[in-house]
């Protein structure tokens, strides 16, 4: 009777162990986690030089980290108003902030000076805008939010220019193709629709899924745009002809963001099941899962030279991973 208990106590901490404990990878690929939040963090991005991280959270402050050190540069703090979002020009010299009732706010990175305040509208009234995305230029803003319209602003007077009208339900994220002219847009109405950015009108839309669509990416060579979804899959698209052309299986709860390296080799998603997956784009494999997170993840990017992924949680923290091209950087 000793001996069988002793057996079935091995056997359930054995178990416990197996269901517990961390990939010894997980520890090899954490570079830091980054605390400061006091809420959940919305959306995270990397300057276009790649030397500083901003975050934003919905605990009403803008933190911009420097990316050698991983320390703490400095706050922007804003009475009462949590950041439902972020965008970072593509010059590296301003900050967009996105609030509720409509409100954007334009803030400089050096100073952190409130240089302009938008207020945006549809035809519904006040739009809480949940996704903001500079053109390559620099020179436009399309903002997208509770409504279904895709709003875009002249980036250096910050006046409307026009709106893009196709979905039904609430738009969750855009792209802008390298060149300018198209941009992508996902929604909860299970579409993913291509506009012409110039002529304002609808290219072509991609019904591939049945459920919220909450992130999409344009691949570097605007050849394929990548979406993640609700039903935990990523999916790989054809820009040119709509078509279908890879399933990406890994994640066990819904997609909540991606990010493509600037090279187009790698994807990152980040997920509701609170961990972030590094997958090769061309083959569709996956390379990597980091754990860590306590939280869903809601935002992650990865820097201009790869070297490193960043995940932002519910959970309030930020963690830096090894990227894809970290080896190399180390040369290992």
């Amino acid at each position: 009777m000793k001996n069988s208990y002793s057996i079935f106590l091995l056997v359930v901490i054995f178990s416990y162990c197996s269901n517990t404990s961390t990939n010894p990878s997980d520890q090899d690929d954490i570079i830091r986690t980054l605390y400061g939040h006091q809420s959940g963090i919305s959306r995270i991005a990397f300057t276009p030089n790649g030397n500083i991280l901003v975050s934003g959270s919905y605990d009403n402050i803008i933190k911009l980290w420097n990316t050698k050190t991983l320390e703490l540069l400095k706050n922007i703090e804003l009475n009462q108003k949590p950041i439902n979002s972020l965008a970072i020009s593509r010059d590296g010299s301003k900050i967009i902030s996105s609030h509720n009732n409509g409100v954007l706010k334009i803030w400089d990175i050096n100073s952190g000076e409130l240089i302009d305040t938008i207020i945006t509208r549809n035809k519904y009234g006040w739009v809480s805008n949940h996704y903001l995305e500079f053109n390559p230029l620099g020179n436009k803003l399309a903002s997208v939010g509770d409504g279904d319209d895709i709003n875009l602003f002249d980036a250096n007077s910050w006046t409307f220019i026009k709106t893009f009208r196709g979905h039904t339900f609430s738009i969750y994220s855009i792209a802008f193709t390298n060149n300018g002219d198209k941009i992508a847009s996902c929604s909860q109405d299970g579409t993913i629709k291509l506009w012409d950015v110039n002529a304002g009108t609808l290219i072509r839309s991609m019904d591939g899924y049945s459920r919220d669509i909450y992130s999409v990416k344009i691949t570097p060579d605007d050849s394929n745009i990548v979406s993640g979804c609700r039903d935990s899959t990523i999916k790989l698209w054809d820009l040119n002809t709509g078509n279908l052309i890879n399933t990406l299986i890994g994640h066990h709860a819904s997609v909540n963001s991606v990010a493509i390296s600037k090279d187009g080799k790698s994807i990152v998603s980040g997920s509701s099941d609170r961990t972030v997956k590094l997958w090769d784009l061309k083959t569709g494999k996956l390379i990597k899962t980091y754990n860590g997170h306590t939280g869903s993840i809601v935002s992650v990017d990865i820097s201009p030279d790869g070297n490193y992924i960043a995940s932002a949680s519910r959970d309030s923290t930020i963690k830096i991973w090894k990227g894809p091209n970290y080896s190399s950087l180390k040369g290992n």
